[in-house]
């Protein structure tokens, strides 16, 4: 009998078997991988870093753009930024999957984990300190510097107030996560791109991003982020020790947390 031939209950017998048997399925998607791989071998660099960016910070880059027009219209002196345990959630969410497939994009683009220099030892910790009293200094001066000098005369938005939500589990998840995923971006992944090409670059468009991504915050508050980025682009260029800047990014913000409550 043929595939359409009349059963004994008078239904076709295509159709009373299922269109696709398991072994058709996986073997389906074991073809749309192999294809999906073969298309992530193919891309430039260029391609892959736009991708990696636009995954990791598209998202981001567009809820602080946002944030920055709705805070400059109409707003001076002190605002309030209130982040919600959902918010939290949602920022924690975005960053674990933007993680897990920027490193499958890199897996497949002969990427590995040591490329990171991720490593322990007494002397990361003693830098990570180092670099937070430095980057707090510095940043610190600056941003008193520059908000006296114009908001003197201009009455802008000088200052951010945070309001946090009590969940310090989420917080704990937010402050290990979040270092990690920053710093992967806007230092581990930027620098094995562009140390070959200019090194000056990369410290600036760290920097950049890292600004841009806070920008939320408003314009002199994210003053302070941008001198962060020079400081950890610095660092990293001279030293390649990413645990160093992951461990001090978690201070800094557990600064802002413990200030904040």
């Amino acid at each position: 009998m043929g595939q359409c031939s009349v059963s004994r209950l008078g239904i076709p017998s295509s159709f009373t078997k299922p269109p696709y048997s398991r072994h058709c399925l996986c073997t389906n998607v074991g073809r749309n991988t192999q294809k999906m791989t073969e298309r992530i071998k193919r891309l430039t660099d260029i391609q892959e870093t736009i991708l990696v960016i636009v995954i990791a910070l598209g998202l981001f880059i567009y809820s602080s753009v946002r944030g920055l027009i709705i805070i400059s219209t109409g707003t001076t002196g002190t605002w309030t930024y209130s982040l919600s345990e959902y918010g939290s959630i949602s920022i924690l969410v975005s960053e674990i999957v933007s993680l897990g497939l920027i490193g499958y994009i890199l897996s497949k683009r002969n990427w590995k984990f040591s490329d990171l220099n991720l490593n322990i030892s007494f002397k990361i910790f003693f830098d990570s300190v180092l670099v937070l009293i430095v980057t707090l200094l510095i940043s610190g001066l600056v941003y008193r510097l520059i908000t006296f000098v114009i908001i003197a005369d201009s009455g802008s938005v000088s200052d951010l107030k945070i309001v946090p939500h009590k969940n310090y589990l989420i917080w704990g998840l937010i402050l290990v996560i979040n270092s990690i995923f920053e710093e992967f971006v806007y230092v581990g992944y930027l620098f094995k791109k562009l140390e070959r090409h200019n090194r000056g670059l990369f410290i600036i468009l760290s920097a950049t991003l890292r600004t841009v991504i806070h920008l939320y915050q408003g314009l002199f508050a994210i003053i302070p982020h941008f001198i962060m980025g020079l400081i950890f682009g610095t660092y990293y260029s001279k030293f390649r020790q990413l645990t160093t800047l992951i461990i001090t990014h978690g201070l800094l913000n557990l600064l802002v947390l413990w200030r904040s409550s």
